[in-house]
């Protein structure tokens, strides 16, 4: 998908009362992509949503993983954003 295809995908997406793009609709459209993330803390092997496990991960470590696997390890302050979105495959 190029840039501008892109632009006009998001400009149809559900935002907030800020004008923000709600977070659901964002992650709808970052799916199937993958990101960059650096660990914040000792991770476990977990299942992730997709059924595979991952992990373990260990504090400094950089990984690249799939956008629905990145929200929660930073949501839970496990992980901080490392760069920019891949598209996967």
């Amino acid at each position: 998908m190029n840039e501008e295809a892109g632009r006009r995908k998001a400009e149809g997406l559900p935002r907030n009362k800020k004008g923000e793009i709600m977070e659901d609709a964002l992650i709808g459209l970052l799916a199937g992509k993958t990101g960059r993330i650096r660990i914040l803390s000792d991770v476990s092997p977990y299942k992730g949503l997709d059924g595979k496990e991952y992990g373990p991960f260990k504090f400094g470590e950089v990984v690249e993983l799939p956008i629905e696997e990145i929200q929660w390890l930073v949501k839970e302050k496990l992980a901080e954003m490392k760069a920019e979105v891949e598209k996967d495959g």
